[in-house]
């Protein structure tokens, strides 16, 4: 798979107990898969006020389904989800709608 465009779709600034300010960056990647179908999965980078990065994770080629991904990562947007706990929270929601 090669990934085609990681597009910016929303931002969040969250503050730690401690008072630090960090700016979490969300991402729509999309990849073209074998057969020239698009998958579309995630991208959360966390960086200081002043744009140096921190911290990546992604989960590519999620789904095939844009609408699906850009709900998941605006619902991750508004729980201010960050990088580390990205993989976590996407098993959670694959779990979900995935029969068992």
């Amino acid at each position: 798979m090669r990934c085609l465009t990681d597009e910016l779709v929303t931002k969040a600034e969250i503050q730690t107990e401690n008072g630090e300010i960090w700016v979490l960056d969300y991402f729509l990647q999309t990849t073209e898969g074998e057969n020239g179908e698009e998958f579309y999965g995630l991208r959360i980078d966390k960086s200081t006020p002043d744009g140096e990065l921190c911290e990546r994770e992604e989960t590519p080629a999620l789904t095939n389904s844009r609408d699906n991904a850009l709900a998941l990562l605006n619902a991750f947007a508004r729980g201010t989800v960050p990088p580390v706990t990205l993989l976590e929270m996407t098993d959670e929601w694959l779990g979900e709608i995935l029969p068992a």
